[in-house]
């Protein structure tokens, strides 16, 4: 369990933490570097999923011998797909970042949806269904380790 409390906000509880891959912990089909270190921290209190329509077909590769949860989407209705993902493990226990068309309805449902901005970009609707915005997928990740970061953008 990882709890975060906001002033102004009510108490947030999480068990999951959902990643989508390229574009937001990859590029190009390649883990950024200081990923794994970081979310193998978190993984001390979150389940790691990693949502994906695995598009340069590494993700297996990337996170083999690793004890995260790796779910390949299909073609169709991926954003549809993701969020009945989510909406299975309970929308308000659920952490996400993405940054594309197919995170929206994801980051929007979620407790706690964080857009990615990186070298792909991010869909602009996804951007202002998101509680937040980082620069980078390390940034976001040092969020919830640094958990003061967090209150100070949220803090009403």
């Amino acid at each position: 369990m990882f709890e975060i409390n906001i002033p102004g906000h009510k108490k947030m509880l999480f068990e999951h933490l959902l990643l989508d891959f390229n574009g937001t912990v990859a590029i190009d089909g390649f883990l950024i570097d200081g990923v794994i270190k970081r979310l193998v921290e978190l993984s001390r209190h979150l389940t790691i999923h990693i949502l994906t329509a695995d598009t340069n077909k590494s993700v297996e590769h990337q996170f083999k011998g690793l004890n995260f949860k790796v779910h390949i989407i299909g073609r169709d209705n991926q954003e549809l797909e993701k969020y009945n993902y989510i909406k299975s493990l309970g929308c308000d226990r659920c952490i996400c970042f993405g940054n594309g068309a197919n995170d929206r309805l994801m980051l929007e449902k979620a407790g706690l949806g964080i857009c990615v901005l990186q070298q792909e970009g991010a869909y602009l609707k996804t951007l202002i269904c998101s509680k937040i915005l980082v620069k980078d997928i390390r940034d976001g990740l040092d969020m919830l380790i640094k958990q003061n970061r967090i209150i100070a953008t949220l803090r009403i």
